[in-house]
């Protein structure tokens, strides 16, 4: 995953998505690039600093593949979908104050 600035038409590498379709979102504040990624296991969330300064830290741990949606406002809780095999496509969300345990928000047999 690279950031190109506009300004000095120069790009920097992020960081290595292990050929994953990375599918980033940026927090509300433009502090974080939020993402998917292989790295670590299934097609899981990460996050990293947009500046590169850390490496990248996992979000969520599941056996199913997810994909970051939305940010709140606030930037405190971040709406994602979990593709699951009996429900198909489910929305979830975390929050990341407190236990940053994933809940689910829209759980169905419907996408």
């Amino acid at each position: 995953m690279w950031l190109y600035d506009l300004s000095r038409g120069t790009l920097t590498r992020l960081t290595e998505t292990a050929g994953a379709l990375p599918l980033p979102i940026w927090t509300p504040d433009g502090k974080h690039v939020t993402f998917r990624s292989t790295v670590s296991a299934a097609l899981n969330l990460h996050w990293m600093p947009a500046d590169g300064s850390s490496v990248a830290e996992r979000l969520t741990t599941s056996e199913n593949m997810q994909s970051p949606d939305s940010w709140s406002p606030d930037g405190h809780v971040l709406a994602f979908s979990e593709q699951d095999s009996t429900t198909g496509w489910d929305m979830w969300v975390l929050k990341l104050e407190r236990d940053r345990k994933p809940r689910p928000f829209l759980q169905t047999r419907s996408n």
